[in-house]
């Protein structure tokens, strides 16, 4: 037995006996070594120097002395090995042969694969940087495509390249920070004349992406050195601007490509609401877009730990666009919400004016006529007529307005966007009570004029048409009514539009054709705020807005209102409400001569504004 494997017992021994054992053993363990150090001393030193006085007589030690002081020190051992406490059968002895631990085996095996994967596609630097000119290349290509044109691509391509170089040699050269800032964030000047000189979607946003990345890489940049977490990518300014206009451009293009193509996919023939577009439109390209934005700043950090990065990029796009998303939904909502508040109170507003003004027609009648000096205006039976008319439209806008009392949506409503067709046609159902209350006005006040100009062209018995007499006053005024008097009859342009939209809820049906939409530019000249760009992606858009629900109603508002304006401007409602009049015989010839009259002047204000 190895004094080796002598030791490692005698420790386990020594560890593991009991107390009483240790102290008799450790008596027994001492004299071994007092012997065996004797046995060692007489090896070493057999005598004494022969310059010493004492003398001490020569002890020879034979070969099988030392063999029996080996079988006595073994004997020991053994007896020590008798009084060891065994270990419980659940614990096993410590190991306490030596073993060299490999720094592999510390290792997860998900970064040995990902370590694999970067040595199996390592480009080296310049690889590296070949494969971000590429890609930051093939991403300008891609906006170009979007959102502008050849000659904007091509210099932003240039433009990008002197971004790329400046920052390189700013990095290269250990520039301060303020130096480099202020060469960067001279460049913004730049990036807004260009967008002024080449006034597309592209610069605009060039120029949106390098001003917020400029501002936020001086955050970041700060922010890092301040806590002493600065690394190579934050090391210099120029780098970290340089990485997070990458982030941006890269996860902008992607963005934008998948919100263009899935645009053909989230619209169909049908009218579909804003909710929906907002959830099937613009959350995947928004998920997209801050998942790459994270995804691509990491990887500048860490290039090894690949599933790291994918899921805190994964996390900060589905939180960040859900942030997005909600809050545009709760604007959407609180818009809608004070949308209908605004139109309550509009109501209110409406309702006040229509009723005043048809309540005091009758009023004004009976008062005019003493203010004259006519008492027999009031009992004219074209007075009667629009007492009649005011008195028909009191009735309707009070029903109208019990109707819209109690108006109230649902939470479906507002997601559904049913709450603004219900406004729209509201609106347009006032709007046409409101056009005919301020109609029944002008024909009253037509009506005094009327009268007043009559009474003195009978007290000095001579008329404006060369007459002399109220009956040769009338027949004149009777065959020139008769021969220009202009009855609205909707042309054919009006007449199909009108049965495009009759019963039809398609897109193909109603708004392909975009006649619909040039008839409102035509007669509705504000409606240019619905044009789109010359790019693609406005183009694509605007198309997609076309399929709202909401853009449908506001063409249909848009229509039926121009309808109801041309048609009122050339036979006005009142107007023709008091047209049969003049056809009874019964009728006294002072009434008959004032119809006549308020007729004609209405025919000639048509005529001279050029309504028909």
């Amino acid at each position: 037995m190895s004094g080796k494997t002598y030791a490692c017992w005698i420790s386990e021994g020594v560890i593991n006996m009991p107390v009483k054992s240790q102290v008799s053993n450790k008596s027994k363990l001492s004299k071994a070594k007092v012997s065996k150090a004797k046995v060692s001393k007489v090896k070493s030193n057999p005598s004494k120097s022969k310059s010493s006085n004492y003398v001490n007589p020569a002890r020879p030690v034979s070969r099988s002395a030392l063999d029996k002081e080996l079988e006595r020190i073994e004997r020991d051992i053994d007896n020590l090995k008798s009084h060891v406490v065994s270990p419980p059968p659940d614990i096993k002895p410590l190991d306490y042969e030596p073993r060299t631990i490999s720094s592999e085996n510390l290792v997860p095996e998900f970064v040995k694969e990902e370590k694999k994967v970067v040595r199996e596609f390592s480009l080296g630097d310049s690889g590296i940087l070949g494969a971000y000119f590429v890609s930051s290349l093939l991403c300008v290509t891609v906006l170009a495509f979007l959102f502008g044109s050849v000659g904007s691509f091509i210099f932003f391509t240039a433009f990008g390249l002197f971004i790329w170089w400046l920052s390189h040699q700013s990095h290269q050269s250990k520039s301060g920070m303020l130096r480099s800032f202020i060469l960067l964030g001279s460049m913004v000047l730049i990036v807004y004349f260009a967008y002024w000189y080449f006034n597309d979607l592209l610069s605009l946003l060039v120029c949106i992406i390098y001003s917020v990345s400029f501002v936020i890489a001086g955050l970041l940049y700060i922010y890092h050195q301040n806590r002493g977490l600065e690394k190579e990518i934050h090391s210099s300014f120029s780098r970290t601007f340089l990485v997070v206009l990458y982030a941006h451009v890269m996860s902008l293009a992607a963005a934008s490509l998948l919100a263009y193509i899935i645009s053909y996919l989230v619209v169909g023939d049908s009218f579909v609401s804003i909710m929906y577009l907002v959830v099937s439109w613009a959350l995947l390209p928004l998920v997209l877009y801050f998942f790459l934005n994270k995804f691509f700043y990491l990887r500048f950090f860490d290039p090894v730990h690949i599933m790291k990065d994918v899921k805190k990029s994964v996390i900060q796009g589905i939180l960040y666009s859900s942030v997005f998303i909600c809050m545009i939904i709760l604007a959407y909502l609180l818009t809608s919400i004070q949308l209908l508040f605004s139109e309550t109170d509009g109501y209110s507003d409406a309702f006040t004016s229509i009723f005043t003004n048809v309540q005091e027609v009758n009023s004004e009648i009976d008062s005019a006529a003493v203010s004259i000096g006519d008492s027999d205006l009031a009992g004219l039976e074209v007075s009667n007529d629009i007492r009649g008319l005011a008195d028909d439209l009191f009735t309707e806008a009070a029903d109208l307005k019990l109707s819209l009392r109690d108006l109230s949506f649902s939470l479906g409503d507002y997601i559904s966007d049913g709450y603004f067709t219900s406004l729209a046609r509201n609106r347009f159902v006032l709007a046409r009570v409101g056009l005919m209350s301020d109609e029944v006005v002008e024909v009253k006040d037509d009506l005094f004029r009327e009268a007043q100009r009559l009474r003195m062209m009978q007290e000095s018995n001579s008329f404006d048409d060369g007459t002399f007499s109220l009956e040769g006053h009338l027949t004149l005024l009777e065959q020139s009514v008769d021969s220009s008097y202009l009855s609205y009859s909707e042309t054919a342009e009006f007449t199909r539009i009108r049965g495009k939209f009759a019963n039809n809820d398609s897109f193909s049906g109603l708004l392909s054709d975009g006649e619909l939409f040039e008839f409102g530019l035509v007669y509705h000249p504000s409606m240019y705020l619905f044009e789109s760009g010359d790019s693609r992606f406005s183009r694509r858009f605007m198309e997609v807005l076309y399929h709202t629900v909401i853009f449908r109603d506001l063409m249909l508002f848009v229509f039926d209102n121009v309808a109801l304006q041309v048609s009122e401007g050339i036979e006005p409602t009142a107007i023709q409400s008091i047209y049969p009049g003049a056809l009874d015989e019964d009728e006294s010839i002072r009434s008959k001569v004032v119809r006549h009259r308020i007729i004609r002047s209405n025919v000639d204000a048509v005529l001279a504004l050029g309504n028909y």
